[in-house]
């Protein structure tokens, strides 16, 4: 039921349910069974998409204390728990615990399953996006452009596995003012978030203001008003107005009511 509600973007119901199985396993197992470290585990990753970084953090650090104890610190099983906390730590700007976290799971990963596996295109995706909150955009492009190489070979071009890949990429050429490669980045990603979740996603609320920060970037503010628009009629079904892309997207349509 909770990863149902998370594939709708449904993060808070998916996080009460999730609640709920934590109290189920805690009871039958104690709370040093991988069971529950993997629940601690989704659970941050749940907490996460709604921005509680905090609680985040206590969980997927709840998760790797749980899971190392039993399966130790460099088994397979770990490369996703060390890649979603240099995520966490990103967004609470520690960007060296971050890198050395997602460095972790890139070890780990390369020495089990080699260089071009399916671990590999989130890896290399969070290292570029850390090198983009950093402000190092070259790094960001070539780790962003990695993951979506590793994943054409394994996926295929159009698979879903690719769609945060490119809208990542877009990212990183919009923030080197390379506006008609972010553009085309950016489309390709809400396309297939559309074909594979509906128009009615978050996700692709987020890449409709991508979208429009690329056309106000160029001045074409109609377009840029458009996509603002659409991405706030999504967000706004799923999360409150002090939801960070939704203040960035208020923000921008105020200022371009200003500009006209």
């Amino acid at each position: 039921i909770a990863s149902n509600y998370a594939h709708r973007g449904k993060y808070q119901e998916s996080i009460d349910y999730l609640k709920k199985a934590l109290d189920v396993k805690l009871t039958i197992y104690g709370n040093k069974h991988p069971e529950v470290g993997a629940t601690y585990g989704d659970l941050a990753t749940m907490y996460m998409a709604i921005e509680n970084y905090e609680d985040a953090l206590f969980c997927n650090e709840m998760s790797i204390k749980i899971r190392t104890r039993m399966l130790g610190e460099n088994n397979s099983e770990m490369i996703g728990a060390y890649s979603i906390h240099g995520m966490i730590c990103m967004y609470l700007e520690k960007y060296d615990e971050a890198l050395m976290y997602l460095n972790k799971s890139l070890e780990i990963s390369i020495s089990v399953f080699g260089e071009n596996n399916p671990d590999l295109l989130k890896v290399y995706e969070r290292l570029g996006m850390i090198y983009e909150k950093r402000n190092e955009y070259e790094k960001s492009v070539e780790y962003a452009q990695k993951s979506i190489d590793i994943g054409k070979a394994i996926y295929g071009e159009n698979s879903i596995n690719l769609a945060s890949n490119y809208n990542n990429l877009g990212k990183s050429y919009y923030r080197i003012k390379e506006y008609d490669k972010a553009m085309k980045n950016y489309k390709q990603s809400a396309s297939l978030m559309k074909e594979y979740f509906g128009e009615d996603n978050p996700n692709i609320g987020i890449i409709y203001k991508n979208i429009a920060d690329v056309y106000k970037d160029k001045k074409e503010y109609d377009n840029a008003v458009i996509y603002y628009n659409k991405g706030l009629v999504i967000l706004r079904k799923y999360f409150d107005d002090d939801y960070s892309n939704i203040q960035k997207i208020l923000k921008n349509l105020d200022e371009i009511k200003n500009i006209k």
